[in-house]
């Protein structure tokens, strides 16, 4: 699983490859891209190739990025996004190779196995298409990434991360990009690796691109969230006649609901969808993948958030959290606080309103902050009344709350 070489020989005026041993990376550079979809552009690809090849250290200089932006504009970035987007999907499904290797001593042959997953040489060559994939802030591209992100921090038994270097520029190239689906990514990620150092780091890009907007880093997160144009926390596709509507059903789960032209609803795809719609129809999928990891994601963000005791404003919370057409839904069957400076009370939202113990709807209106609702923070008979109300309404909370340990 090695990374392609390439050099150019000047002085011939000509191009050479040259590869690093290996069967699966040379062979799918070579096969697939390198006599196909690059092949006319070969002077911008290996000068390309020749500066991703020299990415070291943490993070790219601004000179590295320049450059590489007149030879991405020379070359087209439509090209250079498909071809570099096709290499990291593959180093995503990669698997780790394992070479057994022999040593001898005094005269005994020693033989034991090493799990290798990308040489060092080929691993600063994908950094550095990484680096140069900051300018570009196209879901594909985000989404690409940082699941290319997901995949190296993945542990390699006895050697830790497979590809910590390639990781860590997946990182900055989703705070580098423009507008907030990077930082959305970087929340997710957040909560998928387990390495302090790539936590800390993740936690340092939020907080810069949080101090560049002038808001917290909790805000940052807030305002990353995508809503996906979602309405009553549906999503709906036009195919023709047919329609198509995503209903979010739980956390990290949705259905895809079909109707006919006359409006009856169909359990299947309709094969008229299939066939005319295909490319359609494979992007309204992808849409709906994306939707489940984000209530996921947000899910755990929200147990994040119940350790930390933050505090909003209700306009806020209004805006951010009761109006968003996906956190909407991740709020639903959640106990907040309500608050104001004389009194508190404390509320579940339930069919898009806020009611409490006694089922009664809340006024709102009176008061000013609202945060999180810790079992801790209350006695313990309300925690028990809180319990028994869920249990009565067989209410499952989308994170322990009302039952989290304490």
């Amino acid at each position: 699983a090695k990374f392609s070489e390439f050099r150019l020989e000047c002085g011939k005026g000509k191009f050479k490859e040259v590869f690093i041993k290996d069967h699966s990376w040379r062979s799918y550079v070579n096969s697939t891209h390198y006599k196909g979809l690059y092949s006319i552009d070969q002077k911008q690809w290996f000068a390309l190739v020749a500066l991703a090849q020299k990415a070291t250290g943490g993070k790219p200089s601004q000179k590295y990025l320049n450059e590489s932006k007149v030879l991405i504009d020379q070359l087209g970035s439509d090209q250079f996004k498909k071809v570099t987007q096709a290499w990291f999907t593959h180093v995503i499904a990669l698997k780790e190779t394992v070479v057994t290797q022999t040593q001898t001593y005094e005269n005994r042959e020693y033989s034991y196995n090493v799990i290798e997953f990308l040489n060092s040489l080929n691993a600063e060559a994908i950094k550095g298409f990484v680096w140069m994939s900051s300018w570009f802030y196209d879901k594909a591209t985000i989404q690409t990434v940082s699941k290319l992100a997901e995949r190296c921090y993945k542990k390699i038994p006895e050697k830790g991360a497979a590809a910590a270097g390639i990781g860590n520029a997946c990182l900055y190239a989703l705070y580098a990009s423009k507008g907030l689906d990077g930082i959305a990514q970087l929340s997710r990620l957040r909560l998928k690796v387990k390495q302090n150092n790539t936590l800390t780091l993740i936690e340092k890009y939020i907080d810069e691109a949080a101090a560049k907007l002038g808001i917290s880093s909790v805000e940052v997160e807030d305002l990353a969230v995508d809503d996906f144009k979602l309405k009553d926390h549906q999503l709906a596709f036009t195919f023709e006649d047919y329609k198509g509507v995503i209903v979010l059903t739980g956390i990290g789960k949705s259905t895809f609901k079909w109707f006919k032209p006359d409006g009856a609803e169909q359990k299947t795809v309709p094969q008229f969808v299939k066939d005319k719609f295909a490319l359609k129809l494979k992007k309204a999928k992808a849409i709906q993948k994306q939707i489940d990891q984000t209530t996921a994601s947000q899910k755990e963000r929200f147990d994040r958030m119940l350790r930390s005791n933050r505090t909003m404003t209700l306009a806020y919370f209004n805006e951010k959290y009761v109006q968003h057409g996906l956190l909407s839904f991740v709020i639903n069957k959640v106990i907040f606080k309500f608050s104001n400076a004389t009194e508190e009370c404390l509320g579940i939202y339930l069919n898009n309103q806020w009611i409490g113990l006694d089922y009664d709807v809340i006024d709102l209106a009176k008061f000013t902050t609202v945060a999180l609702w810790h079992p801790v923070t209350s006695s313990t008979n309300e925690v028990k009344e809180w319990r028994q109300f869920l249990m009565e309404g067989q209410i499952q909370q989308p994170f322990k709350q009302a039952y989290r340990e304490i």
